[in-house]
């Protein structure tokens, strides 16, 4: 009935120079997308000679993944949509998604209140169990929005009772600190794996916890 196309194309483009030394060089949105529309365009020109592709809808989406050392995936930035039989892209919309760490200077600056939301948070397990790792969060944005946030909490434990005390307050605090249109997603782990999963749905009045065995 339909097909859709993802096409992911670099950010950075890795090469060695004569010496044989790595480098590498960023590669502008602007140029990765006039190279992954012309890329579109090249396979719906294939696509349109073959019998089973030549009168369907065809969806394309531009995928631009983060570099190797990056520790936030990669978005989408455009996509378009061919009805019928048609054989020539006429125009993209653009996609507004991003992912962001928190804590990052990136993140305090473009979108301050919700990396104080972290940072309040982040404080509260510090009040709590001073010994820990480290919170790290990656919220993922539409439209300017913060609409999910994954965070990690990597702790010492030394016993099961310890687990779910610290996961109860955690549970709780999710519900204190971040905002009910927000799903949030936590994951407490220690050396031994991974040891709890909270999730707290939009709206939801209560998060709901997991413990692992």
């Amino acid at each position: 009935e339909g097909v859709a196309i993802g096409l992911a194309m670099n950010s950075v483009y890795y090469y060695q120079e004569e010496h044989g030394y790595p480098r590498e060089l960023k590669i502008p949105q602007d140029e990765m997308l006039k190279q992954g529309k012309a890329i579109a365009q090249e396979i719906l020109t294939r696509l349109r000679k073959m019998d089973e592709f030549r009168n369907i809808p065809i969806t394309f989406a531009i995928f631009r993944q983060q570099s190797q050392s990056s520790v936030v995936p990669g978005s989408y930035v455009a996509m378009t949509s061919i009805s019928g039989s048609d054989s020539t892209i006429s125009n993209w919309d653009k996609i507004n998604e991003k992912y962001y760490l928190f804590p990052s200077a990136a993140a305090t600056a473009d979108y301050r209140d919700d990396a104080m939301k972290m940072v309040n948070f982040k404080a509260d397990i510090e009040n709590y169990f001073p010994n820990y790792t480290g919170v790290v969060g990656t919220g993922f944005y539409k439209d300017n929005e913060l609409i999910q946030l994954k965070i990690d909490i990597p702790m010492q434990f030394y016993s099961k009772a310890e687990v779910i005390a610290f996961t109860q307050y955690v549970a709780g605090l999710m519900m204190d600190h971040f905002p009910s249109y927000l799903k949030v997603e936590t994951n407490v782990f220690s050396s031994n794996g991974q040891e709890a999963l909270i999730v707290k749905e939009v709206d939801a009045k209560e998060p709901s916890v997991h413990i692992y065995n």
